[in-house]
């Protein structure tokens, strides 16, 4: 009889869909004034918080042996964004900010999405062999 375990990486892509929304929302919340660079950024990473729970939930009901690309894709946008590029605004410079801690909560989440997607691949290519 087969066991429905739950993989680690689906708990890690919910932990971090988690910290995202909570640390924009409510421990560490970004400026309510839309002229600040940290405004938008805020936006954007509220809807990849949003992909993220999103994308755990479909691991959880689905296996997908391909996934795991949109999992590094996925934290490595997040990552991205929270840096003054072409791509985003980032966060405030000024060093006071209380949107310097979300920063951090930010990152620590995309690289948490990240181990997630390699540990979903190396589980993909674990099932690759093993079906050999």
């Amino acid at each position: 009889m087969k066991k429905n375990k739950i993989k680690t990486e689906v708990i890690i892509l919910f932990l971090a869909g988690l910290v995202m929304l909570g640390s924009i929302k409510i421990w560490a919340p970004i400026c309510k004034s839309t002229t600040m660079a940290c405004f938008g950024t805020s936006k954007t990473l509220v809807i990849l918080a949003i992909l993220t729970l999103a994308l755990a939930i479909q691991e959880l009901f689905i296996n997908t042996n391909k996934s795991y690309i949109i999992m590094l894709a996925l934290g490595i946008l997040v990552l991205a964004i929270t840096y003054k590029n072409g791509l985003s605004t980032g966060f405030c410079p000024n060093p006071i900010m209380r949107c310097n801690k979300t920063d951090w909560w930010i990152k620590g989440s995309g690289l948490l999405i990240i181990v997630a997607g390699i540990m979903a691949l190396t589980n993909s290519t674990k099932r690759e062999k093993h079906q050999k």
